[in-house]
C-alpha cells in the first residue's frame, strides 16, 4: 500500500488523536462529527496510479469556512471569534463549528463563520495582535450585554425543535442580525463607549418587535415573503446592512460602519 501526498490528512489524524488521548470533551464533540476521505488502492501500474493522484486532488472535498477558521490559528478575528466563544455563557458550546450552515436537526445557535464575519465587521482595520486584549475584552462585554438585553433570552441553548421555531420566527437568531450587531459594535467602539455604558446605549434594543411577521421589518428590507407566503430572511451583504440600518436608527446612533 502506498499513501500518495497525504501528509495532511495524517498530520489531522494525528492531532485527533492527541486531542483525545488528553480527553479534551470539546475536541471530542467536533472530532467525531469529522469525516477524513481517503483514497486507497492495491498494485495500480503507475501510470494510474498518477491518474489517481490528480482525481484525489481535483476533487477534493474543501473543508467548510466554520471548520477552517477552527483550525486557524493566525487570523486576529478568528482568534477573538474563539474567545467570544469561551467567554460568552450563551455562546459556549452553542457555536456550529464544523459545517458551513445549520441545518433543521442542528441545535445551536450560529456558525463560527457568521461570529468571524460579524468580528470583521467590529473591528475592519485588524491586522495584527496590536491592542487586541483590549478589543476582545470589549468586544465580551458588548455581546455579553447584548444577549441579556434581548426579550426572553432568544440565545440560550434549546431543544431541535425549539431551535426550529425560533429560526421561523425570530429575528435575534439569524446570521444577518449577527453581522449586523458586528457593524454597531464598530460603531460603539468608535464612539469610544465604555464597557460601563454599554447596557445604556444597548437597552433600547428590548423595544424592538423581533417577529418576523412584524410588517416593520418587511416595510424596512431586512424580510421578504418566499414562495410560502412566510417571510424569510436572506443572508445577503444587503440585508445585513439593512438590519444594521435599523439597528443604528434603533439605538439613536449617527456614524455609519462602512
Amino acid at each position: 500500500m502506498r499513501l500518495t501526498d497525504g501528509q495532511h490528512r495524517c498530520f489531522g489524524i494525528h492531532h485527533a488523536l492527541t486531542s483525545l488521548e488528553k480527553n479534551d470533551k470539546t475536541q471530542q464533540e467536533n472530532l467525531f462529527r469529522l469525516q477524513l476521505g481517503v483514497l486507497i488502492y492495491s498494485a495500480l501500474p503507475l501510470d494510474l496510479e498518477r491518474q489517481a493522484f490528480r482525481d484525489q486532488n481535483l476533487l477534493v472535498h474543501r473543508p467548510s469556512v466554520s471548520l477552517a477558521h477552527y483550525f486557524d490559528q493566525r487570523s486576529p478575528h478568528v482568534q477573538i471569534a474563539k474567545q467570544l466563544i469561551e467567554n460568552i455563557a450563551q455562546f459556549q458550546n452553542n457555536v456550529e463549528t464544523v459545517e458551513n450552515g445549520l441545518g433543521t436537526q442542528n441545535p445551536k445557535l450560529l456558525t463560527l463563520s457568521t461570529l468571524v464575519t460579524a468580528v470583521q465587521f467590529s473591528f475592519p482595520n485588524l491586522k495584527s495582535q496590536d491592542e487586541q486584549t483590549t478589543k476582545t475584552q470589549w468586544l465580551i462585554n458588548f455581546w455579553t450585554t447584548t444577549a441579556n438585553i434581548l426579550p426572553n433570552n432568544p440565545w440560550q441553548q434549546t431543544l431541535i425543535s425549539e431551535r426550529q421555531t425560533q429560526r421561523q420566527q425570530q429575528i435575534t437568531v439569524s446570521a444577518v442580525f449577527f453581522q449586523a450587531l458586528g457593524m454597531i459594535a464598530h460603531d460603539l467602539y468608535q464612539e469610544n463607549i465604555t464597557v460601563e455604558q454599554l447596557n445604556h446605549y444597548l437597552n433600547p434594543l428590548k423595544m424592538l418587535d423581533w417577529n418576523k411577521e412584524n410588517r416593520f421589518w418587511l416595510e424596512r428590507g431586512v424580510t421578504q415573503i418566499g414562495t410560502t407566503g412566510k417571510p424569510i430572511i436572506s443572508n445577503t451583504r444587503t440585508t445585513v446592512k439593512l438590519c444594521y440600518q435599523v439597528l443604528k436608527e434603533q439605538l439613536g446612533l449617527i456614524l455609519t460602519s462602512k
